[in-house]
């Protein structure tokens, strides 16, 4: 099979050039392994057009349907390999299919690097525990939030936070706290700073209560139990200290 394009993944990335390519009458075909980052979000109110918000999966199902409606093939598949063939096309294999392309897209996204907690996908799903305080921050106007990272990108995230509300906790991932510096910018913003890492069963005891909204934390102590206790309102953002590319 020739196509002219071919675009690896399925997210709204892949699917709008996808939308694009079709309309200017070019062959193409999405391949997409069905984990798209956004199908984690609960609903989003950045998105143009969408006044009261859409989830992740209702833009992905719409954005697979307007480019099927013009002609894309979308497949679900991962892309192992891909060979240049002498100068022509790329060569790929989808479902045993031999695929030429004349020009590839990666739109494969990034994936979070995220402790390992219980139920977290789920959790994230149900809108507890976020990753992006641009896209969330206004959502929190007023209310109290902890921010979960380590180090300086905690430190920045918990900073900007506090354009939205006064009310901010850091929980750090690093045993050892924070460096003096980044506590220092803490003070010079008047933001709230616990730093002690978190145990699963605080974790566990803030999502039972039904006061853990958008956190995340590795390890910790019976300190960091006993103060779950007052964070009955609290709203959790997850702070990830790096994200790496999505393989196809």
């Amino acid at each position: 099979m020739l196509v002219d394009a071919l675009i690896i993944g399925g997210g709204p990335a892949g699917l709008v050039a996808a939308v694009y390519l079709v309309r200017f009458r070019r062959a193409v075909v999405v391949a997409d392994s069905g984990l798209a980052r956004a199908s984690l979000i609960p609903r989003s109110h950045n998105c143009p057009g969408f006044p009261e918000g859409i989830s992740g999966d209702e833009l992905i199902t719409r954005l697979r349907m307007q480019a099927e409606r013009y002609g894309a093939a979308l497949r679900r598949a991962r892309i192992g390999t891909i060979e240049e063939a002498g100068g022509g096309p790329f060569v790929t294999w989808i479902d045993e299919e031999e695929v030429h392309a004349r020009t590839v897209i990666i739109a494969t996204g990034v994936v979070d690097l995220e402790p390992v907690l219980p139920d977290l996908p789920n959790v994230i799903r149900r809108g507890l525990v976020r990753h992006c305080p641009i896209c969330d921050g206004f959502e929190v106007q007023g209310q109290r939030v902890a921010v979960i990272g380590a180090g300086e990108q905690g430190v920045r995230e918990a900073r900007f936070i506090r354009h939205f509300t006064d009310d901010v906790t850091l929980f750090t991932l690093a045993a050892s706290g924070l460096r003096e510096e980044d506590r220092l910018l803490l003070h010079v913003v008047a933001s709230a700073s616990w730093r002690c890492p978190l145990t699963r069963s605080t974790w566990r005891a803030m999502r039972w209560s039904g006061c853990a909204r958008r956190m995340v934390g590795r390890t910790g102590s019976r300190r960091c139990t006993r103060r779950s206790a007052q964070l009955r309102t609290t709203n959790f953002l997850c702070s990830s200290a790096s994200r790496a590319a999505r393989p196809g």
